[in-house]
């Protein structure tokens, strides 16, 4: 499109398998490529570039004006096709969409007093699990470069993000994070779509970074949505709820993959008739943020006994698609419904908090709620904890859903205690609220209203956060 015209020799493209075919070669969407437009006399320095880095490069076209475009491979022509017909010969695809708001409902679930088996339990599934087997198993250091590594402190919780630097030699640091929660668009995948963006950022700030030089990757999945109306009504809600989160917070997206066929269809043995299986729409919002060095780089665990432990961002009834209510059996109809003017200056001034430096721990809290976030950092620090939920209810007066409600924005914090008045003068006009200390026992209690809801050992918790899935 930019020259009317090019010639594309596949003689010498790198291959990942043996033997692909020429078509195969050049439709083919293997990942952690690009493709570099260079003036010819660049051409050498940037291959000494690569070469210096060692990285792999291959010169594989070049531009033409004679309005084709051409593609050999062992001197055999491939393709021969006028850009016209290449860019213009196909007429736009047009799908039909038609959203109907589904028919939801809140599950009445008996009120429990002791919710210990019920907090243990959750930590327990897949999407809460600490996969430490995973994270150990394969390379995570980046040359050496790391800083903030999958799992945190001696007791190998989960870290909000990975941070590392690129560049050896330089100062900057690099913090990857995500978010996703495809349960959420069983009810509106708009906010589903908003939701994705505002726990990466979360994630990102907890982690050390800010909003300053973030950015994302939108990786979507969904069936095919030229087979259904809903679907493809779904996938448009979900995409412009994140372009409108991405816009509120100036965190622009500059790449994306697509996978927009994910259904099958299977054989059901028990009618012997076969049946199409759909995956839910999902959007991973992967974000990248860049920060000038490693000073502010904060991990999830515990760090020392007699810290304060600070939630961060007010709890709102809304279980719609969480962990809790899936666990149930039930999804819910109150969604998550985030407020870009009310996050964006409580996450500037959690940004600002960690860069003063009296944040010792910070987690933003996601799936599985308040609960899941402060298992995390016991485990991670091998401390115990003693929390009180009275202070945070905001009439929700039921201590399940302010463990496990899902509401976004919020952060579980600790603080040394002669860091209190400057932590709190800092949290001005923000939702902020000490719920508990840290303590060496081996013990996380809970009460809620001066009754127990949940007693345990740090030690059970981590060995239900093995979870279900196991190598």
């Amino acid at each position: 499109e930019m020259s009317n015209g090019a010639i594309l020799d596949l003689t010498n493209a790198p291959e990942k398998y043996k033997g692909l075919m020429s078509w195969e070669k050049l439709i083919s969407e293997s990942q952690e490529r690009n493709v570099l437009v260079i003036k010819p006399e660049n051409l050498e320095k940037v291959m000494e570039i690569c070469r210096h880095y060692g990285v792999s490069a291959t010169k594989m076209a070049n531009f033409t004006d004679d309005g084709y475009y051409h593609v050999k491979d062992h001197d055999q022509t491939v393709v021969y096709l006028p850009m016209d017909f290449r860019n213009q010969g196909l007429p736009q695809m047009e799908i039909k969409s038609h959203w109907i708001p589904p028919e939801v409902y809140e599950p009445e679930l008996p009120i429990l007093q002791d919710l210990t088996q019920t907090a243990l339990d959750l930590l327990g599934r897949p999407n809460i699990q600490s996969f430490d087997w995973v994270s150990t198993r394969y390379d995570y250091e980046v040359r050496g470069g790391s800083f903030l590594k999958p799992l945190a402190g001696p007791g190998k919780g989960k870290n909000n993000a990975i941070a590392y630097r690129p560049v050896l030699t330089e100062k900057e640091i690099v913090i990857e994070s995500s978010g996703s929660n495809p349960w959420q668009g069983d009810i509106d995948s708009y906010h589903q779509g908003i939701n994705g963006v505002v726990d990466a950022i979360g994630r990102t700030i907890a982690a050390g970074g800010s909003m300053d030089q973030l950015t994302f990757n939108g990786n979507l999945t969904c069936p095919k949505p030229e087979n259904d109306e809903y679907i493809a009504a779904q996938v448009m809600r979900l995409l412009k709820g994140a372009s409108d989160a991405e816009l509120a917070f100036g965190t622009p997206r500059i790449s994306g993959k697509d996978s927009t066929s994910l259904e099958r269809e299977v054989l059901n043995t028990e009618t012997n008739e076969i049946e199409t299986v759909k995956a839910k729409p999902e959007l991973m919002m992967s974000s990248l943020c860049v920060i000038p060095d490693e000073s502010t780089i904060t991990s999830t665990d515990f760090k020392l006994a007699r810290d304060l432990i600070y939630l961060v961002g007010d709890t709102r009834d809304e279980l719609g698609g969480s962990e809790y209510y899936l666990m149930k059996g039930e999804t819910g109809a109150n969604v998550p419904k985030s407020d870009s003017d009310e996050l964006k200056p409580r996450y500037q001034t959690v940004v600002d908090a960690v860069k003063s430096g009296v944040v010792h721990s910070a987690q933003y809290l996601e799936k599985g709620g308040l609960w899941a976030g402060l298992a995390n950092s016991a485990i991670g620090g091998r401390l115990g904890a003693e929390i009180d939920l009275t202070p945070i209810s905001n009439g929700l007066e039921r201590a399940d859903k302010i463990l496990f409600s899902q509401t976004t924005g919020r952060f579980l914090v600790t603080v040394h205690p002669e860091n209190k008045k400057y932590f709190e003068k800092q949290m001005e006009g923000i939702y902020t609220e000490q719920i508990g200390v840290v303590n060496e026992t081996n013990n996380v209690d809970v009460t809620y209203m001066g009754k127990q809801t949940i007693k345990t050992e740090v030690d059970n918790m981590k060995f239900m956060n093995q979870g279900e899935i196991k190598h």
